[in-house]
């Protein structure tokens, strides 16, 4: 198959859905499928092209010809997304991402042209964004729609958003070639993974660290991420004075993501809010065990007390007394982490995902 993949924001920009649509392209390309990859070009006005790990991307400037109102621009947009699927002649393309102002030219070349699209929900924002007219016509002229948990698509039902083809299919992470180590039973380095933003609750987990600094006095937390919340985590990891136990580092490549987990004891993901948790999966694939949220998709991924744990979100407290859990029973940190892995590889690894979407794209 000759499959398109339409992400919103793609490399340099890293986040959970870049890494998934990166990912998916590589497992389906690695299985002999022709992908390309179409995003945005964020203020940019000319198209551009360039390779990732052998991945064909082209960039477009969506969000730049719709933000500043240009018409000419937008209908050059249009007309050079349609060439772009027209000459690599492909037979379907998968959006990635539910967005008001992609869904203005996804749901335009799904009606002008004769290849069928599909839409994979990554998450549901705040305001009902869905429900914008763009969204609608794109949502109703997808041939199949998938979700990547169970919780997001409960929370389509409560907007009355309906399919006759809609799937779950799990996001899914690579198994690395080199062997997850297993980790000490100790729980000296705890770690976060994401990009700093007020979702994520990296502000509880210092929260929570500092409640145990004095009681476990060689216990840290390595935060990896960027984004907008860098300077006031700083600043809190001071208030705290938490400065010599907390590292705050910013975004690294996917490939030394299991380096900085086989590095960690335990993995935190104190989430208000995910969708799914890419970065449990990678979590357990490294033998880790997690304390996440008990929220979305964080609730399918992680099993209370077999692969993790999970606490309340916004709650130090009830994060906190999970780490010393883990310090007065060690051995859960193995345990866990040795369950947590074997759960992955029958749930969430590309293989099982790839299998999903190919699935959804041959209707079967």
């Amino acid at each position: 198959m000759r499959v398109v993949l339409w992400s919103t924001n793609y490399y340099p920009y890293i986040g959970g859905i870049e890494r998934l649509v990166h990912n998916l392209a590589c497992e389906l390309m690695r299985q002999g499928h022709s992908v390309l990859v179409l995003t945005d070009a964020p203020r940019q006005c000319n198209e551009i092209r360039d390779q990732v790990d052998g991945i064909e991307i082209i960039r477009l400037p969506f969000s730049h010809a719709l933000f500043t109102k240009q018409l000419p621009l937008i209908k050059k947009t249009i007309q050079s997304a349609t060439d772009v699927l027209i000459r690599f002649k492909a037979d379907l393309v998968n959006v990635h991402g539910w967005h008001e102002s992609m869904a203005f030219y996804q749901f335009r070349l799904a009606e002008n042209l004769s290849i069928p699209f599909f839409l994979t929900v990554h998450g549901l924002l705040e305001q009902p964004h869905y429900k914008t007219l763009a969204c609608c016509r794109l949502w109703s002229m997808c041939s199949a729609v998938s979700v990547v948990s169970r919780s997001l698509m409960d929370a389509l039902r409560l907007g009355n958003l309906s399919h006759t083809d809609i799937r779950l299919i799990y996001n899914g992470s690579q198994i690395s070639s080199i062997r997850p180590k297993m980790p000490v039973e100790s729980f000296n380095n705890l770690l976060c993974i994401g990009r700093l933003s007020a979702e994520k609750g990296f502000d509880t987990a210092l929260h929570a660290l500092a409640l145990l600094q004095h009681r476990y006095p060689i216990l840290s937390l390595t935060i990896v991420g960027g984004g907008p919340l860098y300077t006031k985590l700083l600043e809190l990891t001071e208030a705290l004075g938490l400065q010599h136990r907390v590292k705050l580092l910013d975004y690294l490549p996917p490939h030394k993501i299991n380096e900085i987990i086989d590095q960690s004891s335990i993995v935190l993901m104190p989430s208000t809010y995910e969708s799914f948790g890419l970065v449990a999966v990678e979590a357990a694939l490294r033998c880790r065990p997690v304390i996440a949220s008990d929220v979305g998709g964080l609730k399918e991924v992680v099993v209370h007390g077999e692969t993790g744990m999970l606490v309340m979100p916004n709650n130090p407290s009830d994060l906190a007394k999970a780490i010393a859990q883990f310090s007065d029973e060690p051995h859960l940190i193995s345990e866990m982490g040795l369950k947590g892995y074997r759960r992955a590889i029958d749930f969430f690894t590309l293989e099982v995902m790839a299998k999903g979407y190919i699935a959804m794209y041959k209707g079967e």
